[in-house]
């Protein structure tokens, strides 16, 4: 099947106002019978220095789609950063949101800085290879693998379960009593720092969960975009969302709906404080039509 290899090479702080400063690859095909299209990325330099707009020196991401058809493998390579400042990446590994076939980390991959430098989807767990805090070639020793973090399921004293992102992972949503803090799209074309419905077309209900601080380029908190012939609902009930932001439309939410009496939108007794947009809509932004209600809830 198809091959790309990136070996050998150096990078010197090149730049990227949103994401790989130095690469940014976006590999998979949308075929279910694709197979085997490897990727490899090895011995190479990515050095570069951090800034405001140029916080993310390596992205490889897999492509939209329903089939996992890549395989990755990332060997012996060195990752620089010259005056880091805070918030940034080295590394990132990520799906959107089809996994990989396969992901193989060889050699020694020799960080500069610390662990909080790297972000890997949770599909490429363990990580292994890795050595951070590493100067030199000579002094790269992998690390022992790290294993996914357990999810927390029981309730903090708040009386709240802390959520990471959802994105788009094709599974109907039923929450009750989570919260979703400091959450954030990063450079997802639609957004939805906390939870993201594009592609793939779910249920999403939620009753009594916090949204504080989270960010995307639409719909700061949720992005939900319905479509097609399928029977969906969106139901909100007795939620905060505190200080979400987009960059565009939606502060807390943006929902796009697309066909009449076909999708259910139910906004009830919820409060919104402190939301803010780019463009349009503080709070809410809405392209609804038919069987949409918010109903007794508080904007402030």
């Amino acid at each position: 099947r198809d091959l790309f290899t990136l070996s050998g090479c150096t990078f010197n702080d090149n730049q990227a106002n949103e994401s790989g400063s130095s690469i940014y690859l976006k590999p998979g095909w949308d075929a279910q019978k694709d197979k085997n299209n490897t990727i490899v990325v090895e011995k190479n330099v990515f050095q570069f220095s951090p800034s405001e707009t140029n916080r993310f020196n390596v992205r490889i991401e897999t492509n939209k789609g329903n089939s996992s058809n890549v395989i990755l493998t990332f060997k012996s390579n060195k990752f620089i950063a010259r005056n880091p400042i805070d918030e940034y990446k080295h590394i990132q590994i990520l799906t959107s949101p089809q996994p990989y076939q396969d992901v193989i980390f060889a050699g020694c991959n020799c960080v500069q800085q610390g662990p909080e430098t790297a972000e890997f989807a949770k599909s490429v767990y363990p990580i292994t290879n890795f050595s951070f805090g590493c100067n030199t070639e000579g002094s790269c020793l992998p690390e022992d693998p790290w294993e996914l973090p357990p999810e927390q399921t029981t309730p903090d004293p708040d009386g709240f379960i802390p959520h990471n992102r959802i994105d788009d992972e094709g599974k109907d949503i039923n929450l009750e009593a989570y919260k979703f803090t400091e959450l954030d799209a990063g450079d997802d074309i639609q957004g939805g720092g906390a939870i993201k419905i594009n592609d793939h077309k779910v249920s999403c209900i939620l009753t009594n969960c916090t949204f504080t601080s989270c960010h995307g380029k639409s719909g700061g908190a949720l992005f939900v975009n319905f479509a097609g012939s399928s029977v969906l609902s969106f139901i909100v009930k007795a939620s905060r969302f505190n200080k979400c932001q987009a960059d565009t439309h939606g502060g807390a939410i943006f929902l796009q709906t697309s066909k009449p009496k076909t999708f259910e939108v139910d906004i009830s007794s919820c409060t919104f404080i402190s939301n803010k947009a780019g463009k349009n809509g503080g709070a809410l932004y809405l392209i609804a039509v038919d069987k949409t209600a918010i109903e007794s809830c508080t904007f402030e």
